[in-house]
């Protein structure tokens, strides 16, 4: 739940795939992320986004509603 942490920069897209057509299910990239707060940083917080059809949206962002699986 975001009222568990301060955000210290703006998300950044890691990457965005499409599995109807991906070919290559591997990759590796190097990422630089912003910093726009003061403050201490002690974690990454990574989630996905996966639009299963056209009103089907599956999600683990700490933004979104709460689900079973608890976003920590």
């Amino acid at each position: 739940h975001t009222a568990l942490f301060k955000p210290m920069g703006e998300p950044t897209l890691l990457r965005s795939l499409d599995f109807m057509t991906l070919k290559e299910p591997h990759f590796t990239q190097r990422v630089e992320l912003a910093i726009t707060q003061d403050g201490p940083v002690s974690s990454v917080c990574c989630y996905f986004k996966a639009w299963l059809d056209e009103e089907t949206t599956l999600t683990n962002s700490p933004w979104a509603p709460q689900t079973h699986w608890t976003q920590l």
